[in-house]
């Protein structure tokens, strides 16, 4: 469940679709991820799950599977 509202999430502010997001999918792969829209990706991702991202974490934030280990491991705390 969490990983399809991550999918979602990641779609909508890059305009893909939510079948070409996987495992391998990261920064350098989906075309309209760059830095400007990388913030409004955090700031979805903080919306919806209702978090906040420590100074620098967001940096680190440049794949969907460092996204879903992130936010699970905010969501085990």
């Amino acid at each position: 469940m969490m990983e399809n509202k991550i999918k979602k999430i990641i779609s909508k502010t890059f305009g893909c679709k939510i079948s070409d997001i996987d495992e391998n999918s990261a920064i350098y792969k989906i075309k309209k991820w760059d830095s400007l829209s990388h913030f409004e990706l955090v700031d979805n991702l903080e919306d919806e799950f209702n978090i906040r991202f420590k100074t620098g974490e967001d940096e680190t934030l440049t794949s969907y599977k460092i996204i879903c280990a992130t936010i699970k491991s905010y969501n085990e705390k």
